[in-house]
């Protein structure tokens, strides 16, 4: 969604999201939004995963829309979980969250 990583580029990515709330507040329609690596970095931290989800919401979830089911995932924590496999954010997280369906 954002292009400048959280890590590498703090101030130019404030103002990214700044222009993107602007921008999609004006739709019409839902907007779904599911984080990458320019969301969370290419090995995401506690901070880059709480700042998204402080930002944008949830980063693994589910929702059915026209009878089919989707679900979104946080690719990155497959990609290199290495700063947050201990911390308690981690892929067991979006697991529990997708029980039951």
């Amino acid at each position: 969604m954002l292009d400048a990583y959280p890590d590498k580029f703090p101030d130019k990515r404030t103002e990214q999201k700044r222009s993107f709330d602007e921008v999609f507040a004006q739709l019409d329609v839902p907007l779904v939004c599911v984080c990458g690596n320019h969301d969370v970095g290419n090995a995401p931290t506690i901070e880059t995963i709480s700042r998204y989800r402080d930002e944008f919401g949830d980063d693994w979830f589910s929702f059915v829309c026209g009878g089919v089911l989707f679900i979104c995932l946080n690719s990155q924590y497959f990609h290199d979980g290495t700063h947050v496999l201990s911390s308690g954010i981690n892929a067991e997280y979006g697991w529990s969250g997708l029980k039951g369906i």
